[in-house]
């Protein structure tokens, strides 16, 4: 199974490098690390977000629960036919 995150950026850099975090962290609860596709979207906000966006390689300001991706990851084995949750 693949995971892929997309951060939506607009000047909240300092935000999204959490975020990635969490995210990164939570996949690896899963047990899947490698697994993972984390796409950040950049929407220039007049500010130059370089800084912040260079670290990272949703909502910035989110940061995952600890056991949600696992819990995701079992709806979806449970549930075959979805595709999307």
């Amino acid at each position: 199974m693949r995971l892929t995150a997309v951060i939506v950026n607009h000047g909240s850099g300092r935000f999204a490098v959490p975020a990635a975090r969490s995210v990164r962290q939570a996949w690896a609860r899963v047990g899947m690390p490698h697994d993972l596709d984390l796409v950040v979207v950049d929407q220039p906000a007049g500010v130059d977000q370089t800084q912040w966006l260079d670290q990272l390689a949703l909502n910035p300001d989110l940061l995952l629960e600890e056991r949600c991706l696992e819990e995701l990851v079992h709806e979806l084995l449970q549930n075959p036919a979805a595709g999307v949750v």
